[in-house]
């Protein structure tokens, strides 16, 4: 789901929807997913009951991008140190030739993204290719598992992937930095066993 684009009772419908062509298909599974924005305290913006009933969920600044040094960083601590979320999206924010990225202490990311055993984001996306080589590869020293994540608003996007895997390997990843590499119950396993 696109951050902001749904309520709740809408993907509860779509929920329902998935699980009867889940039923019908064999050889895959389809995961419930979704992507929340988190708010400038670093709290999420949909409360915790409805969190915890995704298989997987993506958290993403969209919004607040000047906030100081130190404010930006503890936002997005609380975010990886909540319980429900999976993977932090597009994690510094930068928009290559339009915005740098927020003020961050991406040290103090990754040892709190190694702790929780939250996952960073490559966004393969062309205008974003974050996190950069330079973060990727520090990233991986810390211990953090990385995804490529297209975010892709149509299917004729998802071949950004092969730009999000030429990142990866900009930044020394191998197969088993990046969580797509998973089986979906190796995936599912890696999820339940985070720390907090």
């Amino acid at each position: 789901n696109i951050a902001g684009a749904m309520d709740i009772k809408t993907s509860e419908k779509q929920w329902r929807e998935n699980e009867k062509v889940d039923k019908a298909m064999k050889n895959i599974k389809i995961l419930k997913g979704w992507e929340v924005d988190i708010n400038p305290d670093g709290t999420i913006a949909l409360e915790d009951k409805y969190l915890a009933k995704f298989d997987i969920v993506l958290a993403s600044i969209h919004s607040n991008f000047k906030m100081p040094k130190a404010d930006q960083t503890k936002r997005l601590v609380r975010a990886i140190e909540n319980p429900h979320i999976d993977i932090i999206a597009h994690p510094t924010g930068r928009v290559i030739h339009k915005r740098s990225g927020y003020e961050l202490d991406m040290e103090e990311i990754f040892r709190s993204a190694a702790r929780t055993k939250t996952i960073l984001e490559i966004n393969c996306y062309p205008n974003r290719l974050d996190l950069n080589d330079q973060n990727i590869r520090r990233a991986i020293e810390h211990g953090v598992k990385l995804s490529l994540g297209t975010d892709s608003h149509s299917k004729n996007q998802l071949h950004y992937l092969d730009l999000g895997i030429a990142q990866a390997r900009r930044g020394w990843a191998e197969k088993k930095d990046v969580v797509n590499c998973l089986g979906v119950e190796e995936l599912l396993e890696f999820l339940k066993n985070k720390i907090f």
